[in-house]
């Protein structure tokens, strides 16, 4: 199974979903998943807990979930804090929603039971969300608890602003002594965390706002609300404090997750510091070939200790992947290292290896002109004009069978050694490098017979 895929159990039935899609949303965690024959499920978390989902392929238009998937944060299913959420769930079980009432009551007040059953208005019967905030106001009105009542009128308000009941009720001269209570959010917050939350969440982009909404996310444990609104708010606008705060919301992640996150902040914002942030998540990974394409992509300029680590990696990274960028790699090499000839070859010397697989010797040697253009001429360079006079001089061939060797070009090499052996029958030296040659790549039979011929 997938890391983005989940088991459910729904009218007993057992299902494989895949997760598509994590839309944070005021209080909500929403998980949006498709079976095998691409039906599609809501899976909906309030503060952290699973409860309940449904199956649906249709939504109301300007039901809860459809202002979620259109004014939340949203991630891909393969992301990583979809990932996160899911490796917290064993089985999960959708159930009716006669049953999801009777549950949550025993676990919640009677207006989060109400703001609950609001979630999942897009598939219960029209109206019976707001009838619900209705019973749960005049029960409390009813027992003297006008604050409770206020409460719920509050909430409930700011999922359907245009409630004319809500209005009516908040505007009634009994309720007018709260009105003052809650135009402070910040003395509200312990007497109403919820509704805080709810306006705090609408008001984001407002650094006050967002730091309320942090503040509350740590009091209840709430990591990935946290880091789902921080990461949106890097987007728009950054800060050293916020992208610090993230480092320190994904430092328990596995490397590779931390890499994904951080390769999103950069795609959304290109500031240096977010790629030096990357760079060094890279180099602790050792992905020697994410490193090659975060240093031949990008245009940031590493610090000395990073490019002398960088060049390590270069000799680790596949072939392939260091001859994909042939066109644009010795300028990009010569940005990086230009005052500095040794780095500059030691940098460039898995490169040209590379390229000895896939380019011939003239356009090898016109990979660098311009380092020609700063008067550099590299050792490696001379190497490869030395190999292009050997190419065809039959004297030469053993020579040039060594320096296809010191480029660990390891067939060209075996050329090379049965042209000498075949020019001069009578030198043993050719073929001991072929000897040598097969048993590394791992071909005993035929270092065994070159043997018979020493």
């Amino acid at each position: 199974m997938k890391r983005n895929q989940f088991q459910v159990q729904s009218n007993k039935k057992h299902l494989t979903l895949t997760a598509e899609k994590l839309v944070v949303y005021k209080q909500t965690i929403i998980i949006e998943a498709t079976d095998r024959s691409a039906n599609t499920y809501y899976s909906i978390f309030y503060k952290n807990n699973f409860i309940n989902g449904v199956k649906a392929n249709k939504i109301r238009i300007n039901s809860y979930i459809y202002r979620a998937l259109r004014d939340g944060i949203s991630f891909s299913g393969t992301h990583p804090l979809s990932l996160q959420l899911l490796s917290r769930q064993n089985t999960i079980h959708f159930i009716k929603f006669n049953q999801l009432i009777k549950n949550v009551e025993k676990s919640y007040s009677m207006t989060e039971v109400a703001l609950i059953f609001l979630f999942f208005d897009s598939f219960t019967k029209q109206g019976s969300s707001n009838k619900l905030f209705q019973k749960t106001f005049y029960h409390f009105r009813r027992n003297g608890k006008n604050l409770k009542a206020y409460r719920a009128l509050k909430s409930y308000k700011n999922y359907n602003p245009k409630s004319r009941f809500a209005h009516d009720m908040m505007h009634n001269i009994e309720f007018q002594r709260y009105e003052q209570m809650y135009s402070d959010l910040e003395s509200l917050y312990e007497k109403d965390p919820n509704y805080v939350e709810l306006v705090c969440f609408d008001d984001r982009s407002n650094p006050t706002s967002s730091n309320v909404l942090f503040q509350l996310y740590k009091d209840q444990n709430r990591w990935i609300d946290e880091l789902a609104v921080r990461i949106e708010r890097l987007q728009h606008q950054f800060s050293i404090d916020n992208e610090a705060a993230i480092g320190e919301l994904i430092k328990d992640l596995s490397i590779d997750d931390q890499i994904l996150i951080r390769k999103e902040l950069v795609r959304n914002n290109n500031k240096a510091v977010l790629q030096s942030k990357l760079l060094d998540t890279l180099l602790e990974s050792n992905h020697s070939n994410e490193i090659v394409q975060f240093t031949m992509n990008t245009n940031y300029k590493p610090t000395a200790e990073q490019l002398l680590v960088i060049s390590d990696h270069f000799k680790k990274a596949d072939p392939s992947v260091l001859a994909s960028h042939f066109d644009k790699s010795s300028k990009r090499l010569m940005k990086l290292a230009i005052k500095d000839g040794s780095t500059l070859e030691k940098m460039s010397i898995p490169f040209v290896s590379s390229f000895l697989k896939s380019h011939d010797l003239n356009e090898i040697i016109e990979w660098f002109e311009p380092f020609h253009s700063k008067e550099i001429h590299l050792p490696i360079e001379q190497k490869i004009a030395k190999m292009q006079q050997f190419a065809d001089d039959p004297d030469k061939q053993f020579a040039l069978g060594e320096l296809y060797l010191d480029f660990h070009q390891l067939e060209k090499s075996i050329d090379c050694f049965k042209w000498e052996m075949e020019l001069n029958p009578n030198n043993p030296k050719p073929i001991q490098y072929l000897i040598k040659i097969y048993q590394e790549i791992g071909k005993p039979e035929e270092a065994k017979a070159y043997q018979q011929l020493l």
